[in-house]
């Protein structure tokens, strides 16, 4: 397709796609992002660095609420 290679994931999915090639075993599944809030704040935070990589040493105090609902597993619904 054309200008598929422009998509920010276009080089981890062609690694995927070349583990699978060569033999190896994978296993995936869709999680909502309601019930994993963590990963889907820190990827929308992501979106806004301009770093390509931010190592923290502690919890960014914008990951507090996150980490306890999912500790918690309490799902909010999309929008809230």
């Amino acid at each position: 397709l054309m200008g598929e290679s422009c998509h920010p994931c276009f080089g981890l999915v062609r690694n995927i796609q070349s583990f699978v090639k060569d033999g190896a075993n994978l296993w995936w599944s869709h999680v909502l992002k309601e019930t994993n809030q963590a990963a889907d704040r820190m990827a929308n935070h992501g979106m806004s660095c301009v770093e390509n990589l931010r190592v923290y040493d502690h919890v960014p105090s914008f990951m507090y609420c996150a980490i306890m609902a999912d500790v918690m597993s309490c799902a909010f619904p999309r929008g809230y």
